[in-house]
């Protein structure tokens, strides 16, 4: 599921469309994350935008005492193809004390309908609140 990519961005593959185009990536023109930590709970989102303007939000709560583990993820994509469903993790990083803000990271299924539509791989990223 790895092709050559930057280990330090993001990368999502299209692991299936209606188009029958399978293992496609797709380009991130720019993404942003932000979230929350309180005790033992951070939550995270995940706001992408790819190549031709539709938006991939990705929402985390991970869990750790004292290991991470993801509690719940959502995502949704916006555009003329919108879809969503659950997250499945494949991998999952976290680092991060009480004094500072955590970092998440990992590699994600994204499900449709209980199958994988796509495959996403975020490095470790320190998740601030979002200011208004």
């Amino acid at each position: 599921m790895l092709g050559c990519n930057n280990k330090d961005e993001p990368f999502i593959q299209e692991l299936d469309n209606e188009n029958n185009e399978k293992n496609r990536f797709l380009t991130i023109v720019d993404y942003q994350v932000a979230g929350t930590r309180d005790g033992d709970v951070s939550k995270a989102n995940y706001n992408f935008i790819v190549e031709n303007g539709e938006k991939i939000q990705l929402y985390l709560e991970v869990f750790y005492n004292p290991t991470p583990t993801l509690r719940s993820g959502f995502w949704s994509l916006t555009g003329s193809k919108a879809c969503s469903g659950y997250v499945r993790s494949k991998s999952l990083k976290f680092l991060g004390g009480q004094g500072e803000a955590p970092s998440i990271g990992g590699r994600f299924e994204l499900l449709e309908k209980s199958h994988p539509r796509f495959f996403v791989s975020i490095p470790l990223r320190p998740i601030k609140e979002i200011s208004w």
